[in-house]
């Protein structure tokens, strides 16, 4: 879930641009982050997956060696199921990336929020209902409905 949370943020992090721009950014985020995210999710099993092989981790070893086992052994598990994820991100952003992005973009506009001033706090004494609540924080007091709306 983690990486998963690390490829959904570095999307929201891409720079806005035309169409054009932010359709080819997202396509090559896609491509990439396809194989990034198989290697980070392979990192949980390697260590036991291997033990005794020459493609382990060795505490004993560098930093530099054990990621020359792990290149190894990402490269022989795989690159090859990474691939066909990356070429399908990169291919369905291209195919559908335009359509989304505008239905996320008036989504967006749709539910912003927009505060001009805060101008009106802290409320007006008649607006705040004093019992019970802890002295200097304003709760707003509920108003009587116009007669006319009563039934």
């Amino acid at each position: 879930m983690v990486a998963a949370g690390w490829v959904g943020m570095g999307a929201g992090l891409l720079p806005r641009g035309s169409w054009r721009v932010r359709i080819g950014a997202l396509a090559l985020y896609g491509f990439v982050t396809g194989f990034a995210y198989g290697a980070v999710m392979n990192l949980w099993a390697w260590p036991f997956l291997t033990t005794g092989s020459a493609l382990a981790w060795d505490p004993s070893s560098g930093a530099a060696m054990n990621l020359r086992h792990y290149a190894t052994f990402y490269m022989a598990t795989s690159f090859v199921w990474d691939s066909f994820r990356a070429v399908g991100n990169a291919v369905l952003v291209l195919a559908l990336g335009r359509p989304l992005l505008g239905a996320l973009d008036r989504a967006a506009r749709r539910m912003r929020v927009h505060v001009d001033s805060m101008s009106a706090w802290p409320l007006p004494a008649t607006e705040r209902v004093s019992a019970g609540t802890p002295s200097g924080v304003p709760t707003i007091a509920p108003r009587s409905m116009p007669s006319s709306t009563r039934r």
